[in-house]
């Protein structure tokens, strides 16, 4: 039987280790790519960048709404976002993520979203406050997708 040195198991060891390491900060590069296409697509209004974030298999849980189930039904929504708020522009958007666990190809995270959107005069300004869950998934080219977003307002 071979002896194997001290040194060489504790060098296998530590690259062993620094496997992972390397793929967690590749994907958590991803997801904050994912995150900040994400409140630039709030902020400026932008449904087709939004719909790009979507897995074809995605889902959508939105306080008050009836889950929205599949990338097409999500963009039938986003498509009728523009009607519902005529006139209306986001002022700011902001989501302050507070967790991200990666396992694997898979990931969640959830966060404190804050918007404010101006409405034409007469009305007032709308702000809003509320928890956001997002699940995420690696497509086979290595990008990030959202397969479940559950939304809600604090009262």
């Amino acid at each position: 039987m071979m002896a194997i040195s001290k040194p060489l198991i504790l060098a296998l060891t530590g690259a062993a280790l620094a496997v992972p390491a390397v793929s967690q900060t590749r994907a958590r590069k991803g997801i904050e790519q994912l995150n900040r296409k994400e409140a630039r697509a709030c902020r400026t209004m932008n449904n087709a960048l939004s719909e790009s974030l979507w897995a074809s298999d995605g889902v959508d849980l939105i306080q008050g709404l009836k889950p929205m189930v599949g990338k097409r039904a999500i963009s039938q929504w986003l498509a009728g976002l523009p009607r519902q708020m005529k006139g209306a522009r986001v002022e700011s958007c902001t989501i302050a993520w507070r967790s991200l666990k990666i396992q694997g190809h898979w990931a969640y995270e959830w966060g404190i979203t804050r918007q404010k959107i101006a409405l034409p005069a007469p009305h007032k300004a709308v702000v809003s406050q509320g928890k956001m869950l997002l699940i995420l998934r690696q497509s086979r080219k290595g990008t990030w997708k959202i397969e479940l977003e559950s939304w809600n307002s604090n009262p």
